[in-house]
């Protein structure tokens, strides 16, 4: 499974409607639309990682942008609580896993295994199993306070 870096137009359930917040950017960060994204120690948004650097994974970008030099000087919309599709990680999908939490492994994969995670960022927790590849999680923020 490999991150993504063009915008990809992301399966969501509809549940419900988008609630996009707005998250100042890094300098120089590229987002791109369908990404996860997270929130890096300083505050800023940045496409999601396994980074130790980063503190929380918010949600779904929206849209593509690219930040200009400055941190802050550019937001990115991302949507705080959605179901999403998500390529699952290093190892098959199961069923028992529904209710489960998943890790950020880049922006376009999560895994249920955070002992192999470097940062163990949840990312948010698996609502259906489409298939051993890929999994539908409630994503956001208010996902991620609770299970920290």
């Amino acid at each position: 499974m490999a991150a993504i870096t063009a915008a990809v137009d992301r399966r969501r359930k509809m549940y419900p409607a988008p609630l996009p917040v707005d998250y100042p950017m890094k300098a120089s960060e590229a987002i791109v639309a369908g990404a996860l994204v997270n929130i890096d120690s300083n505050g800023y948004a940045v496409s999601a990682t396994e980074s130790a650097s980063d503190l929380l994974c918010v949600g779904v970008a929206l849209e593509t942008k690219t930040a200009s030099a400055t941190n802050g000087a550019d937001s990115i919309s991302v949507d705080t609580d959605g179901i999403y599709l998500f390529t699952h990680g290093t190892d098959d999908a199961a069923i028992t896993e529904i209710g489960d939490v998943m890790y950020v492994v880049d922006n376009n994969t999560v895994d249920d295994a955070a002992a192999t995670n470097t940062a163990d960022i949840p990312a948010g927790v698996i609502y259906l199993r489409k298939d051993a590849d890929e999994v539908w999680i409630r994503v956001g923020g208010h996902t991620a306070h609770t299970m920290l």
